[in-house]
């Protein structure tokens, strides 16, 4: 899928050409079991929001996201897998995710998640059998990201949080704890506060 066109960098899943217009990507999964690219922005200060980027490969030689050209905006984006998470500099960033110790490039780590754990976060990361939606166990991406100027549903429409949503394509549902009392007889019964994942 490529958005726009670009003369550099054309092995990457997602390319953004600016020049001809200013393109937006929210709640989308962007990876690969080779060793592939993920995004890159050119020109016109791109918009992408709640997306995932995850390389299954080798990572070795390859980037998630790149930016040449243009100060991009990044909100509740996770890169991982690759050698190099975030190359460039960014615009405004906030709330965005790696699996690296430190973020690369400049201005993408503001309020974000390092040392993500692909088996942790997601439900399956085994190649083949691949499914991104976000384990209730989830430390780095569930509840870490910003609801500020970034997409009210999720990849599948599910509705985000208003206040603390996932970072990455995928909302992880809460439930919140349900009291019933009697009174009368002094009884309360009450169902603890759980993530799950209805996807």
């Amino acid at each position: 899928n490529h958005a726009g066109a670009s003369q550099v960098d054309l092995s990457a899943g997602i390319v953004l050409n600016g020049v001809t217009g200013i393109h937006t990507v929210k709640n989308t999964l962007v990876y690969n079991v080779n060793n592939t690219n993920g995004i890159t922005s050119t020109f016109g200060n791109n918009v992408i929001q709640n997306v995932t980027i995850v390389c299954l490969g080798a990572g070795t030689s390859v980037w998630g996201f790149r930016t040449q050209y243009d100060s991009p905006v990044l909100k509740n984006v996770v890169v991982a897998g690759y050698a190099t998470d975030y190359q460039g500099t960014a615009g405004t960033c906030a709330n965005n995710a790696t699996d690296l110790g430190s973020f690369g490039g400049t201005n993408y780590g503001t309020s974000g998640q390092v040392n993500v754990v692909k088996a942790t976060e997601w439900e399956n990361t085994t190649s083949g059998t691949e499914d991104f939606r976000i384990k209730s166990g989830s430390a780095k991406l569930a509840l870490n990201g910003t609801a500020s100027g970034t997409p009210s549903t999720d990849i599948v429409g599910q509705t985000r949080s208003g206040s603390a949503p996932t970072i990455g394509a995928w909302e992880l549902l809460v439930i919140t704890p349900i009291i019933v009392s009697s009174g009368n007889l002094g009884l309360t019964f009450s169902v603890p506060t759980r993530l799950v994942n209805t996807h």
